[in-house]
This record gives C-alpha cells, structure tokens and sequence, in this order.
C-alpha cells in the first residue's frame, strides 16, 4: 500500500493528471490509502471524489482509501513536520506500507526510521518504467510542467528520472 501525503497528490491534480496518479499505482500492483489528517488538507474536488471511507466504496471511481490515525507522538510536529506528514509516516510504519511525501524532513525521518520511501518523482519514474507515461518525451513535458508550478526538482532527482529505463513487458516487478 502507500500511504500518500498532500503535496504529491496537489502535485498530480495540478499537473491535471490525477488520473496518471491512479495509473502508476495501478501498474505496479498496489493501493493508495491517505490519513485524515491529509484528506482535510486536500482542495482539489478530483481528488476528494476519489477517496473511499472503506474498502467495500472502493472502485474505479473511489480508489484512495481513507485511513484514521489517533497517536501521532513519536512523530509529533515538534520535530518539525505539519501533522499530515507525520500521519503518513506513523500509517506506513504501522502498516508496512511506503510513505510517499515530497518535505525533505518528513523524508529524512522515513529514512531514520527505515520507512519504506517514494514521492511524487519516484512515482513518476516508475510511471514511465512501467508505461503509463509512454515516452521520454511525455516525461520531459511532465517535468517541465511540474517546474513551471514551482515545484522544486532538485538537479539529481531531474538526473535521476530521466535515466529511468522502460521495463521490459515481460520481467518480473522488483
């Protein structure tokens, strides 16, 4: 499962490819849940409608499962991370799930504590690698688009999405 923060799915919605989002989690086999805490941060309408209470709503319209929290202390905000941040890395250590968030420090507690880890350019390596963005050139787009909102790529992340290699259709998911 990975447990998705609000920047990464702001990120999609203002990319307009929400749609890609559910894509590229499809492709790999997976589901996306994202904790209370991060759905009252969400203003985008797409992706509110996509987000399900419970496992029995999900559906090809609703297929970001809503996941409640209650103890946030060992990630309390006093270490520095907005509230939403910490819920998704207590949601995926608890439920050995990836974290995917973009805040550098929120990041740099998931690798401290061994919480499995992507954001929104890991996301969109793997959307490439295994084909719902079909090419080099669909992924340059997506970057350039993704610079011109301001969100900050730093010159090795850029380096290392535009290195991704398309899988092979008939090799095995690491």
């Amino acid at each position: 499962m990975l447990i998705l923060n609000n920047s990464v799915i702001s990120a999609f919605c203002e990319l307009k490819k929400l749609q890609l989002l559910k894509k590229i989690i499809y492709s790999i086999g997976d589901k996306a849940a994202v904790p209370t805490s991060v759905r009252a941060e969400i203003i985008y309408p797409e992706a509110l409608e996509a987000i399900c209470i419970t496992s029995e709503e999900y559906s090809n319209k609703k297929w970001i499962l809503l996941l409640d929290h209650k103890d946030l202390k060992k990630y309390a905000s006093d270490r520095g991370i907005h509230e939403g941040e910490a819920a998704v890395l207590y949601l995926a250590e608890k439920q050995k799930a990836t974290a995917v968030l973009d805040d550098f420090k929120a990041r740099e507690i998931a690798r401290k504590g061994n919480i499995k880890l992507t954001g929104t350019i890991g996301l969109l390596r793997i959307g490439y690698q295994e084909c719902p963005i079909s090419t080099k050139k669909e992924l340059t787009q997506i970057i350039d688009k993704l610079k011109s909102l301001h969100f900050y790529i730093p010159r090795d992340a850029e380096e290392y999405l535009l290195q991704a290699k398309k899988q092979p259709s008939n090799s095995p998911r690491k």
